[in-house]
């Protein structure tokens, strides 16, 4: 009896728990099986779709050697995509994934190094710009035509400065074909400090000889780049807090900040959790990032380090990818230490020099200058025929897009006068020639329709 009972009482139960099950969707379960059919369908047709294309792209390709088609397409693709607005950042980005796949050495280059960009409006004009789009003056040309594309350049110099303007042709032409700048003129074009500039630009290719189509080409896309050289100074600080050891100790004692206790500092540069700055540099199109690996504030007695030294490292990198171009070769390379500082120069790469009235205008005269010695410019100009073997790979081309450490080295503090904490900078100052570029296409064609 009791048997029974249980059973019917569980019946009950299953029944009770049926209900509160939320309701099936009905009208999605009766078409259940055409969604299946639908999803099946939609597989098959993404396969055959895909084989469609992968035969497509094997069949053009061939063909692209005899017609020239396919090179012309991908010409103005990729002309087209580094110009439209958001476009070009993914596109770039999708380059910027192959190169790393090349050099897997890139990402290290391009991290750790923090540095804040001066954005007020007087350094957002900086530099050169082409604000007039690169591009032929007609559709297309006959194999007999001269050849024309125009251009608009502007540059805002903080110095006196000089560009040159080349052009060149990138996807390989005749040999017996030359292209050059018809504007301006006269090169080098001086620049005036404080001056901004606006050059009309043009390039020319003689339609004598003409080109040459192979084979059965009917159609020949060109791709040519308009090259910018201009020189550039970018000046970056970080900031450098200093306090007398045996203070500094007491303060840590009772387990209090010393950006905190006695005095409240508050400097957007510095981590008061972490105790460490990042630099301020310049716009431009390549910047200075200074480090200072240590915790601040710092001392004239360094635990950890037996020779009582800080380390100290500069590097040169592109500023965004909004500047399209490489540095082209370092100039000059100056650090400012105060005057209770010294630069330990193990290597022997720096030589002592005077400041003039061009260092730090209206900033404070109390540091020592030191200049980087032109063997050691030299190097890291000539470091790609040194560690690639020459200049056109693809090795070089990241390391002077994206920049390199140009100082490795450590410094001092000889005397601190207050046991109070007392701020102060670390200054450099680098002049550099950067190669600014935009590019476009033109198309020749054995005969218009």
């Amino acid at each position: 009896m009791s048997l029974l009972i249980n059973f019917q009482l569980g019946n009950h139960y299953d029944r009770f728990l049926e209900r509160a099950k939320p309701p099936r969707p009905r009208l999605l379960y009766a078409f259940k099986p055409l969604l299946i059919l639908f999803a099946w369908v939609s597989f098959i047709i993404i396969i055959l779709t895909g084989f469609g294309l992968f035969f497509f792209f094997i069949n053009a390709t061939i063909n692209a050697e005899e017609t020239g088609v396919i090179q012309t397409i991908y010409t103005k693709v990729d002309v087209a995509l580094s110009k439209i607005p958001i476009v070009d950042v993914l596109y770039n980005a999708g380059k910027e994934i192959i190169k790393i796949q090349e050099d897997p050495s890139r990402p290290f280059r391009r991290s750790g190094w923090q540095t804040e960009i001066d954005d007020s409006e007087d350094n957002m004009n900086l530099g050169l710009s082409f604000i007039e789009r690169f591009s032929p003056n007609q559709g297309t040309y006959l194999l007999n035509e001269k050849v024309k594309l125009i251009s608009t350049a502007q540059l805002h110099a903080i110095e006196d400065t000089k560009v040159t303007f080349g052009c060149n042709i990138t996807n390989g032409y005749p040999n017996d074909k030359e292209i050059k700048i018809t504007k301006p003129e006269i090169q080098p074009v001086t620049i005036l400090k404080d001056t901004t500039k606006t050059l009309d630009l043009s390039c020319e290719i003689s339609g004598e000889p003409p080109f040459v189509l192979s084979g059965d080409e009917q159609i020949k896309e060109k791709k040519v780049r308009l090259d910018a050289t201009y020189g550039f100074t970018v000046k970056s600080y970080i900031p450098v807090y200093t306090m007398q050891k045996a203070y500094l100790d007491s303060i840590e004692n009772k387990r209090l900040n010393p950006f905190e206790y006695p005095k409240k500092i508050d400097d957007p540069l510095l981590d008061k959790s972490t105790r460490k700055a990042r630099s301020k540099t310049s716009n431009g199109p390549m910047v200075i990032s200074i480090l200072v690996g240590a915790a601040q504030p710092l001392t004239e007695d360094v635990d950890y380090s037996s020779d009582d030294t800080y380390n100290l490292a500069v590097k040169i990198k592109k500023s965004s990818s909004e500047w399209f171009g490489r540095l082209n070769k370092l100039n000059n390379v100056y650090i400012y230490l105060p005057n209770n500082f010294q630069l330990v120069d193990d290597k022997g790469i720096f030589e002592g020099e005077s400041l003039d009235n061009d260092d730090f205008e209206n900033e404070e005269p109390n540091f020592k200058k030191y200049k980087l010695q032109q063997d050691e410019i030299d190097r890291l100009n000539n470091q790609c025929k040194i560690l690639f073997g020459g200049y056109n790979n693809q090795e070089c081309i990241s390391l002077f897009e994206e920049g390199f450490v140009l100082i490795d080295s450590k410094f001092k503090i000889i005397n601190l006068q207050t046991n109070l904490l007392e701020p102060n900078f670390i200054r450099v100052k680098t002049s550099y020639d950067f190669q600014a570029y935009t590019t476009t296409s033109f198309t020749i064609v054995k005969a218009r329709l």
